[in-house]
């Protein structure tokens, strides 16, 4: 994150969303963005430079026996086209909790919802009539 925070902090917006969205999806994926959701990005990007540089900033870790006791069904999302370690975390996450389905989106990578909204919510959508009520 620090070569994003320097990049936003500098004025230099495109290139810290570039960076950015690099980190997430190992591609250079921002001009692929449909043009709202691309201007979005451009309108917010002065908040990236408030991201904490240290991940434990940001989450707490969870062990594979606190994820064994999460009860509530979980639709754990990851996309064909993703990082090799979110990949892996995704499905060792969906081993952990016992009900845990696991969709692989295809032709997506972080940006799941963006790169192949018709397979997000179709996974989304089935996944929630399945559990309703």
């Amino acid at each position: 994150m620090i070569p994003v925070k320097k990049a936003v902090q500098a004025g230099d917006m495109d290139r810290g969303l570039r960076l950015f969205l690099q980190a997430l999806t190992g591609d250079d994926v921002l001009d692929q963005l449909p043009p709202s959701l691309h201007q979005r990005l451009v309108d917010n990007a002065h908040l990236l430079s408030m991201e904490p540089t240290d991940i434990s900033e940001m989450v707490t870790d969870i062990t594979r026996e606190e994820a064994a006791s999460i009860q509530a069904p979980t639709l754990v999302l990851t996309g064909d086209k993703s990082l090799e370690a979110f990949i892996l975390t995704s499905r060792e996450l969906a081993r952990c909790l016992p009900t845990a389905e696991l969709a692989e989106i295809s032709e997506a990578s972080h940006l799941l919802h963006v790169m192949n909204p018709e397979a997000y919510n179709t996974a989304v959508l089935s996944f929630l009539a399945r559990h309703a009520g």
